[in-house]
């Protein structure tokens, strides 16, 4: 309550151009929507903003600094690192876009910048690759920053960097606002910081395991160190279709300041994305309202809510628990950075009042994000088009009156047609016609929203090491979870009533509603559908941060605190009750119980939830599709905010996380005797080696003679392998192998998808006669077979001999191997052998 009375009491001592007509609750049905006056500048001067914003920057930036040493990272490192980022990607895009975009505030400025300097360095990298002039790279913010001179002194004289959304903020909140996001930000940031640090142990020692395609992606980062495009560095000579642009950045950022790639992508790549992400939140939904608490509340949504799973897939879906994908997924939070740049853009875009040159070259950085966005992650821009498609629909509906070429604004047409392209260009030339990126239509995925519940009985395990804290962090996260959950759906539920910009809401939610479609409707072998919707959430937080700055409002000036904080108790009560009948083993334990529950709840919320509408919204009608997702929410709740329970369960007791999958493989990762090997073969052997290894399966089970058949090819094995995922010798040693694994390759997908039944990483491999050539150079070698290796590229063999687990397999590394191939290395894990012409 004290909040809300200082948030009104902040309002009202605004002035009066800090609010727009159009967008208070109070005049909205009083007097009809006004425009802003673009044209009034700044009150405030550049030294009063500037001494407003730089402090709580620095303290922003210190507080990483200090996360990184926390975590491990030498200074030496971080300060490398700092510098590289700040000199060669944020200030060349800063520039870019001060340039050509107008009157948009240092915020937006600075965010935008910052996601375009990404596709700037690549595309620079790309050029200076590609002439073999790598060294070139380092001077290339000068070239950017020559272009762009002229444009920004002109623009600085002219007034143009005045514009922006502090205009309309009173003192107070122009003193006040950026402590709060910057604090909101490391909020933000740090949580999924500590998710995936503790996943990811650095300095690499000991018997070291790290999350399964987090060696995948060191892999072929350091195959972009030799060529551009990269190649799949787990088959030589295989082509790479997939995007593969953020592997440019990590190889960049190797070589120009030679940090190793194991710092690059296991600490420092993601700091300033996760800097940069919840800054163009904030950016884009202060373009949309001058309530001052909106960036704030927007940047906070969907941080710690827990996952909201709507399917029966393995992978749970979130609209807000976003952070837990960057473990998995690299380029994921890659492709989060530049789609959110990409709804900033498009907000800025049709919500501008000029369509003069700026106007037009705004839709130039809108068209170098997609060139990025289709080759960092291929789902992007598909749900932006959708979104756009869905907006273009309600325009031409709303707009029914005018002529038929009118309805549709120009920008949107412009922004469809830009995406398609881009679409269209990356399947033709960044994947090679690739028919296994396909996904397969196949509906009930999608609808499956009577999931088994997520086993949560640990939390009442009494044999664990903190009998109470289970019961504890469920009754404060549930409740916490669920009311962050059902906040964007209530936000956006507020925002019908608003006239200005509504078809930026329409646009917005089109964007998550194309996600959720595609997930719904379509299957991939690799479970990939997935990635459409849950890499949506930065629309769903805009229009929550939007649609609670309102909700605040409402509180202040028409005095329902009491009714709201009926409604949230309530709302606790449920949380609560959900998460005990869900998880208590006597009260229900039985799968068919949960599942009954969770359909209780979806039916008594959504009657409740409507009665409530009925009484306090005029038109019921216009909120029943909210109403219907948050009973949906609510419904799904005992599959939800467990996960960051357990996340801070696992790391009370032990202090780092161990990966799901961890306890299930054969043996560790790597171990000290492994990496003195595979890092002895980087550093002593050209970048152009291939070598072989005789480790193609992370799990591993013995069992009868089996013969396999591959294309005609018929061959024998005495294990089966459950998950070929393996990743970490090309990882490791920064070459590229002639047999590591195929998991991921087209080849691969090609059998998941005649066997969609099976497991895809427990395929038989589609290469059975490198298999064999590989396999019996180790376990049964001739000189025959070792020069048909050597005429394949492959100058040295590693064998890894570290035993298993549960059991001792033995050795296929034959002692005969020496007498063909000398050894240059071996130690208790690992042995090299130099592979000379027969």
């Amino acid at each position: 309550m004290v909040i809300v009375v200082r948030v009104a009491n902040t309002m009202r001592c605004m002035p009066a151009s800090a609010t727009l007509a159009s967008d208070t609750p109070d005049s909205e049905s009083a007097r009809p929507a006004q425009k802003p006056d673009e044209s009034r500048k700044n009150p405030y001067s550049a030294r009063f903003i500037a001494l407003t914003v730089i402090p709580p920057v620095l303290v922003m930036f210190a507080f990483f600094a200090g996360a990184l040493a926390i975590a491990n990272t030498p200074p030496v490192i971080i300060a490398k690192f700092a510098a590289y980022w700040i000199g060669l990607v944020a200030l060349p895009g800063i520039a870019l876009v001060a340039s050509i975009v107008p009157r948009r505030g240092i915020l937006f400025i600075a965010s935008v910048g910052a996601a375009c300097g990404y596709i700037l360095e690549l595309g620079f990298w790309v050029l200076t690759a590609s002439m073999d002039q790598r060294e070139l790279l380092r001077y290339y913010p000068l070239v950017v920053l020559v272009l762009c001179a002229w444009p920004l002194i002109h623009r600085a004289r002219a007034g143009d960097f005045s514009h922006g959304p502090s205009r309309y903020l009173s003192r107070k909140a122009m003193i006040w606002r950026p402590w709060a996001l910057s604090a909101a930000i490391a909020t933000v940031a740090s949580v999924a910081m500590w998710r995936f640090w503790l996943t990811v142990p650095m300095p690499l020692k000991g018997n070291a395991s790290w999350s399964v395609d987090m060696w995948n992606h060191l892999g072929w980062a350091a195959d972009a160190l030799r060529e551009v495009p990269p190649e799949n560095p787990s088959v030589s000579e295989l082509p790479m279709q997939y995007h593969w642009f953020l592997y440019g950045h990590f190889a960049s950022t190797h070589q120009i300041t030679g940090i190793d790639l194991t710092w690059v992508l296991g600490r420092l790549f993601l700091v300033p994305m996760l800097i940069v992400v919840p800054a163009l939140i904030a950016a884009t939904t202060a373009q949309l309202t001058k309530r001052v608490w909106a960036p704030v509340l927007a940047t906070l949504l969907g941080t710690v809510a827990g996952e909201l799973d709507l399917t029966a897939d393995p992978y749970p879906v979130a609209f807000t628990s976003w952070s837990r994908y960057v473990g998995y997924s690299p380029s994921f939070l890659f492709s989060v950075v530049l789609l959110s740049a990409m709804l900033a853009i498009l907000v800025a875009q049709l919500t501008s009042e000029k369509r003069g040159l700026s106007w037009w070259m705004g839709w130039a950085i809108f068209a170098i994000l997609c060139a990025g966005a289709v080759g960092s992650k291929a789902t992007i821009v598909p749900v932006i088009v959708g979104g756009i498609c869905i907006a273009a629909v309600y325009q031409l509906w709303s707009r029914r009156a005018q002529p038929f070429l009118k309805r549709i604004d120009p920008g949107l047409i412009t922004a469809g047609v830009i995406g398609v392209v881009a679409a269209g260009l990356a399947q033709v030339l960044l994947y090679g016609g690739s028919d296994t990126k396909r996904i397969l239509v196949d509906p009930h995925i999608g609808l499956e929203m009577a999931a088994i519940a997520q086993n949560v009985d640990w939390l009442t395990d009494p044999g664990n090491n903190y009998p109470g804290l289970g019961w504890a962090a469920a009754v404060v996260a549930v409740p916490l979870a669920l009311f962050v959950m059902l906040a964007p759906y209530a936000g956006a539920l507020s925002l019908r009533r608003v006239k200005r910009h509504r078809e930026i809401m329409v646009l917005l939610l089109g964007v998550v509603i194309s996600g959720y479609a595609a997930l719904s409707m379509f299957r991939d072998p690799d479970n990939s559908q997935h990635w459409f919707f849950v890499q949506t959430f930065p629309a769903l937080s805009i229009l929550g941060g939007w649609g609670l700055a309102r909700i605040i409002d409402q509180v202040a000036t028409k005095r329902n605190a009491l009714k709201i904080a009926i409604g949230a108790g309530v709302v606790i009560a449920l949380g609560i009750v959900a998460s005990a009948m869900a998880s208590h083993p006597d009260l229900l334990i039985a799968q068919k119980g949960r599942v009954l529950l969770r359909y209780a709840l979806f039916i008594a919320f959504a009657i409740g939830a409507y009665l409530l509408a009925r009484k306090y919204w005029k038109n019921s009608r216009a909120v029943l599709p909210g109403v219907a997702i948050i009973a949906l929410v609510v419904a799904c709740l005992p599959d939800g905010a467990m996960a960051n329970v357990q996340f801070a369960r696992a790391w009370f007791k032990d202090g780092i996380i161990a990966r799901d999958d961890a306890a299930s493989r054969s043996r560790e990762d790597t171990s000290p005797g492994l990496r003195q090997a595979l890092r002895w073969v980087r550093d002593n052997t050209p970048q152009d080696t291939i070598i072989a290894v005789n480790n193609h399966c992370l799990v591993t089970r013995l069992v009868s003679r089996q013969i396999q058949r591959w294309n005609g090819v018929e061959y024998a094995r005495d294990e089966v392998c459950t998950d070929t995922r393996v990743f970490y010798y090309s990882g490791l040693s920064e070459r590229r192998v002639y047999l590591e694994t195929w998991t991921y390759t087209d080849e691969s997908l090609a059998m998941a998808l005649e066997h969609m039944d099976k497991s895809h990483f427990a395929m038989g491999t589609p290469f059975p006669e490198r298999t064999k050539l590989n396999d019996e150079a180790f376990s049964n070698p001739t000189p025959e077979g070792l020069r048909k290796l050597y005429d394949a590229g492959v100058r040295y063999l590693v064998a890894d001999t570290r035993p298993a687990f549960n059991r001792d397999l033995p050795n296929n590394a034959s002692p005969r191997l020496a007498e063909f191939a000398p050894i240059v290395l071996q130690n208790k894990d690992a042995t090299v052998y130099k592979l000379e012409r027969p």
